[in-house]
C-alpha cells in the first residue's frame, strides 16, 4: 500500500473532530440543554451507541478519568435523547463544513464515495465505536457522507489503538503520561483535558518511571520512546485493513484531496491541532 495509514488518518482527523468544538456544534448542543463542555463532548461522542452507562462510556473512551466521564454520563441522556444529539451533531458538521470549506465544499464529492467504501469495509469485531457509527444512516450530502466515513475510520483506528495500548500493559492514565513524555502535547494540557486528578496522574508517572519508560512527565526514556513507537506501528497495521479496499491511485486521490481540507479546518481552529499541524505532512515510519 503506497499511502501510509497514518497519513490518511492525519487528514481525516480534523474533518472528524470539527463537530465537537465548532461554534455551530456548541450552539446546537446548548439548544438541547447540553450546556457544559463535558456534556457536549460525551453526548456527541457516544450518541451513536445509545444511552450507555458511565462505566461503559469510560471503557469505550478509555483515556478519560471515570470520575470525569461520570460528570456527564448518565446526565447527558436525561437532558437529551441520543438520536436528537446525533441529529444535532450532523447539523453542526453540515453548518461548520459549509462555513469553513465554502466554495471548496463541492470538491468533497470526489472522495466521499472512496472514503465511504473504506469505512464500509471495516472489520467490526473488537471495534465497538466504529460499529456504532457505521450503523448510523448515511446522509445524502457528499460532504456529510465524507464526515461520517471519516468518523467511522477514526473510531476504528481508536478502537485498535486502545486495544493495543492495553495489550502493551499501559493503562488509561499511563497512556497520556507516556504520550506527553514522548512530546505529543504539554502534560498540563492533556492532564486537564482528560480529567485525571493530581494523585492519579502522579501515580501513573511514578509507575512509568519505575518501569524505565519515562524520566518524568515531560521526558521519555529510549525504552519509552520505542514502546510508544511500537504502539503506533501496531495501530497503523490494524487500521490499514479497511483502506486496502482502495487502490493505490484511489488512496493517493484521497490524500491529495483531503490535504487542503485539513489545512482549512486547522487554520480555522475547528479541530484540536496538538501535534497534528506539526505532523500533518511529515513522512511516518514504516508499518
Amino acid at each position: 500500500m503506497s499511502t501510509h495509514p497514518r497519513q490518511l488518518w492525519r487528514m481525516m482527523e480534523p474533518y472528524h473532530q470539527l463537530s465537537y468544538r465548532s461554534a455551530e456544534g456548541v450552539e446546537r448542543m446548548s439548544a438541547l440543554g447540553l450546556d457544559r463542555p463535558e456534556l457536549q463532548y460525551f453526548g456527541a461522542r457516544l450518541c451513536a451507541l445509545g444511552p450507555v452507562s458511565a462505566e461503559v462510556a469510560a471503557a469505550l473512551t478509555f483515556g478519560f478519568a471515570p470520575a470525569y466521564v461520570a460528570r456527564a454520563v448518565p446526565e447527558v441522556w436525561q437532558r437529551a435523547e441520543p438520536e436528537d444529539i446525533l441529529a444535532a451533531r450532523l447539523e453542526a458538521a453540515d453548518a461548520t463544513l459549509r462555513r469553513v470549506l465554502g466554495d471548496h465544499l463541492a470538491e468533497t464529492a470526489e472522495v466521499a464515495g472512496l472514503v465511504r467504501r473504506a469505512a464500509e469495509a471495516c472489520d467490526l469485531g473488537g471495534h465497538p465505536m466504529a460499529a456504532a457509527h457505521l450503523a448510523v444512516e448515511w446522509p445524502d450530502a457528499p460532504h456529510l457522507q465524507l464526515w461520517l466515513a471519516c468518523t467511522v475510520l477514526r473510531e476504528h483506528r481508536g478502537d485498535a489503538h486502545w486495544a493495543t495500548t492495553t495489550a502493551m500493559g499501559i493503562d488509561p492514565v499511563e497512556c497520556h503520561v507516556l504520550a506527553c513524555a514522548d512530546g505529543y502535547m504539554p502534560a498540563e494540557m492533556l492532564h486537564r483535558h482528560t480529567g485525571w486528578d493530581d494523585a492519579a496522574w502522579q501515580a501513573a508517572v511514578d509507575r512509568l518511571v519505575a518501569r524505565g519508560l519515562v524520566v518524568d512527565e515531560d521526558h521519555a526514556t529510549a525504552e519509552g520512546t520505542e514502546l510508544k513507537s511500537s504502539l503506533e506501528r501496531t495501530t497503523d497495521r490494524l487500521a490499514a485493513a479497511p483502506l486496502r479496499v482502495l487502490s493505490e491511485a484511489e488512496q493517493a486521490t484521497v490524500l491529495a484531496t483531503m490535504t487542503p481540507f485539513a489545512r482549512m479546518i486547522l487554520d480555522a481552529g475547528e479541530a484540536q491541532p496538538w501535534r497534528l499541524r506539526e505532523q500533518l505532512w511529515r513522512e511516518p515510519e514504516p508499518v
